[in-house]
């Protein structure tokens, strides 16, 4: 587009984009130990640079009658369009890990799936200069779109809908997480935020829609990874001690349930003697087992589950009986010995497990966690006496 036609405001936008995404990845790069969904997501942010950039390269050469100009406008325009529909690709990728993987193997298998549209556009878009398909730029410069141009609109609208579709369908079947719903939920909302900048942009082209939507979502996104990663354990993957804290706060508040409240405190049998004889590793791998079980277990009745410190979980669940609650227990233990079978480990994990029926109407957070303790305190004394 030429200067006099556009405003410099369009490359001020798309500069302030690439600042902010900037700005995420280095933050998030600062990270100890970052997740492959995390790595995924960051490759999202570093596709939309290459986009933000390309666009920006585009807005000062189109017009500009000078052969190398000409030039590099082919490949800022290839570049934006073809990195638009890879960050399109990238999101996709990106719910699909972190929701719906099963087996890396599988996942593999549905990448490749996923890829081929990508994959036949970037070729007609590498191959547009000649066959003018898809885009191409004239003799005088200036970039044109081509009877095919649809094509990256479609591919970019249905990998962003697909990708929100498939969020919402595993919220909706296949997870019982209120916390994991909640994520689902904004992850889908920027996604569809970014589709509708998108179908905008195809309608506009003197204002940088799309960079300004997509940036607005991957915030919105990364805002809520944050606020998420306040309230995990970082180790564990389940809730920490503050959000146990501010769970019981509010489950206590209200006065009455149609359900009994029930608190489980459990912790992991000579856990210090895992740490000192096979080292610290081999403990973080036993708490890691344990939380992944009470996750397991604990999401068909949308259980609430944290790590309570150290070696200790707490479990807060609703039941209409004790014999209900004792039965949680059951299937937490069973868990736990199938664990054991299926390890190579040269060492067996055992758990203790201590209850107690909380009441809205007199309890507080410490009354609760001290009556649980005293029933885990009463077990793991009992069993002592016993191997005496």
């Amino acid at each position: 587009m030429l200067f006099e036609t556009v405003s410099a405001d369009y490359v001020l936008y798309n500069l302030m984009c690439i600042a902010v995404f900037t700005a995420l990845i280095y933050q998030s790069s600062r990270q100890y130990r970052i997740n492959k969904d995390e790595r995924i997501f960051l490759e999202v942010m570093l596709t939309g640079i290459v986009m933000f950039l390309s666009d920006i390269i585009w807005f000062i050469v189109d017009g500009v009658e000078n052969s190398a100009f000409r030039f590099v406008n082919v490949a800022a325009s290839a570049g934006y369009l073809c990195s638009t529909a890879a960050l399109s690709f990238t999101l996709l990728v990106y719910v699909d890990y972190k929701f719906c993987r099963r087996t890396e193997r599988e996942f593999m298998i549905r990448m490749i799936f996923y890829a081929l549209p990508l994959d036949i556009f970037i070729l007609l878009t590498v191959t547009s200069q000649f066959s003018h398909l898809v885009y191409y730029i004239d003799s005088n410069n200036v970039y044109h779109r081509g009877p095919l141009y649809i094509i990256q609109v479609l591919i970019c609208a249905a990998y962003v809908i697909y990708a929100a579709a498939l969020a919402h369908l595993t919220s909706r079947f296949l997870i019982k997480s209120r916390t994991v719903k909640k994520e689902i939920y904004s992850l889908t909302l920027a996604s569809l935020m970014a589709l509708s900048g998108g179908i905008i942009q195809s309608m506009v082209n003197d204002k940088p829609i799309l960079s300004m939507t997509l940036t607005v979502a991957v915030l919105f996104i990364y805002i809520n990874i944050q606020i998420k990663q306040i309230y995990i354990d970082t180790l564990c993957g389940i809730n920490n001690r503050r959000q146990f804290n501010i769970y019981v706060d509010n489950l206590l508040s209200h006065k009455s349930y149609k359900k009994d409240i029930y608190l489980l405190i459990l912790d992991i049998d000579k856990f210090k003697l895992i740490n000192d004889t096979y080292g610290h590793l081999e403990g973080d791998y036993a708490l890691i087992q344990v939380a992944e079980i009470l996750a397991k277990v604990c999401q068909d009745n949308n259980d609430f589950t944290a790590r309570y410190g150290g070696d200790e979980f707490a479990v807060i669940c609703m039941r209409q009986s004790e014999d209900e609650v004792e039965k949680l227990k059951i299937r937490i233990k069973e868990e736990v010995n199938i664990l054991n079978k299926l390890n190579d480990r040269p060492y067996d994990i055992s758990i203790s497990i201590g209850s107690s029926k909380l009441d809205p109407k007199t309890d507080n957070i410490e009354s609760a966690i001290t009556k649980a303790d005293e029933q885990l305190y009463s077990i793991k004394s009992a069993r002592k006496e016993q191997t005496q």
